[in-house]
């Protein structure tokens, strides 16, 4: 159920939590270790309890600690959302312990209803955009990544940049800047290995499309460099 849980980072007791394998989409990068139609899930009182426990866990560990730590949840998947007891369960989760900082990462496909109930629930919101998606499910995403900044929601989306729909995912960039929308640009897979090249876990890219990755990490670091610059300074 867990892919991690740390209680040694000195910031928060950080839980990073798998609710399932089963995702909306069928992304041919995606292997079944990330998502697949037969893991099984868990049940919303077995969640509940579990949710219990950890925070019994966490409060008994804080008691033998010199500064109190934040319980910081992260939900992900395969697609949470798509748990059939998902948002029962972040509603308990807000409502029973309002102290707990979440996150979920998403691919945002659905519809808006269930992300206002996600932004009323879950602290913050990573979305991950892929362009592999249909048109229409691609809408639901912008959508709702609109909805979230119209409501000044805390969010970032990851942007699968797809060596095929290299083009949309750079006019994409384009828009999440003209909005000041935090993003990051990301490359499909990390591996040179000649079998996930072959499966397509991982993508070759031609090398006008790495020189734009340079681009934007360049432009990312120096932007957070003019960010520590400014606070710095501030605080002096």
């Amino acid at each position: 159920m867990f892919n991690a849980i740390n209680h040694t980072k000195k910031e928060d007791f950080s839980v990073v939590w798998d609710l399932g394998r089963r995702c909306t989409y069928a992304c041919s990068y995606c292997g079944p270790h990330h998502s697949n139609k037969t893991s099984p899930l868990v049940n919303l009182q077995s969640m509940k309890n579990t949710l219990d426990g950890i925070v019994e866990y966490a409060q008994l560990l804080d008691q033998y600690r010199d500064n109190h730590r934040i319980i910081d949840i992260a939900y992900t998947g395969g697609e949470p959302t798509i748990h059939p007891a998902f948002f029962d369960f972040v509603k308990y989760a807000k409502t029973k312990y309002p102290f707990i900082r979440s996150n979920i990462t998403t691919n945002g496909c659905y519809n808006q209803k269930k992300c206002k109930h996600i932004m009323e629930c879950v602290n913050s919101t990573t979305v991950s955009y892929h362009a592999e998606a249909s048109d229409t499910e691609k809408k639901l995403v912008i959508d709702n990544i609109k909805l979230m900044h119209d409501s000044k929601y805390n969010f970032r989306v990851n942007l699968m940049f797809h060596k095929d729909y290299f083009e949309e995912c750079k006019e994409l960039a384009e828009w999440f800047e003209d909005l000041n929308i935090r993003y990051t640009a990301r490359p499909i897979g990390d591996s040179d290995n000649k079998k996930d090249l072959k499966d397509g876990t991982a993508h070759s890219y031609t090398q006008e499309q790495l020189d734009y990755f340079k681009a934007q990490w360049t432009k990312k670091k120096i932007k957070k460099s003019n960010t520590m610059q400014l606070q710095t300074k501030t605080s002096i």
